[in-house]
């Protein structure tokens, strides 16, 4: 089962209104209303904060007793997941990248030294460090592709078991 690395960042942002108790403190269990709900691109949001903030501010200023929020959630528009995923895939995109890096720069190697006259693979000390931290970053990268295979799966379980 291969993992498909494409995700689409999206923000799930909501200006929350906590209702006022009669003594005049913040019911921050019972009364929470929802004045609006915005679902956008990450990027988007990050380039527009401001609006965000500024229509915050606006609520506030419209309900000056009760405390609103902004609330905000992360996730793939993709398939729906939390992005707890991300960071693993993060880490495993490094690895992958780290992996073709090497092989470039061995293959690079490797046609500057087929030009000499003489060059012994087994002894030269550049190239076997080269092929000992390639065989280390496959080994990382295989085993963070399990792990990311392991977490879609528990999520997509997840998934089943509740819907």
């Amino acid at each position: 089962m291969k993992l498909d690395i494409k995700i689409q960042k999206y923000v799930k942002l909501r200006i929350v209104k906590y209702a006022l108790r009669e003594n005049g403190s913040t019911d921050y269990h019972e009364g929470k209303e929802y004045l609006k709900t915005y679902d956008l691109p990450r990027d988007l949001y990050e380039r527009k904060k401001w609006v965000m903030r500024w229509r915050t501010a606006w609520f506030q200023c419209r309900y000056p007793k009760n405390e609103v929020f902004m609330s905000l959630s992360f996730y793939d528009n993709k398939s729906g997941d939390d992005l707890e995923l991300e960071p693993l895939l993060n880490r495993l995109v490094s690895a992958k990248r780290m992996v073709t890096k090497l092989q470039n720069a061995i293959a690079e190697y490797e046609a500057e030294r087929e030009a000499e006259l003489i060059w012994e693979k087994e002894y030269d000390p550049f190239y076997q460090k080269g092929l000992s931290k390639l065989a280390r970053y496959k080994e990382q990268r295989d085993l963070l592709q399990q792990q990311a295979d392991d977490l879609k799966a528990r999520i997509a379980y997840r998934k089943r078991k509740a819907g």
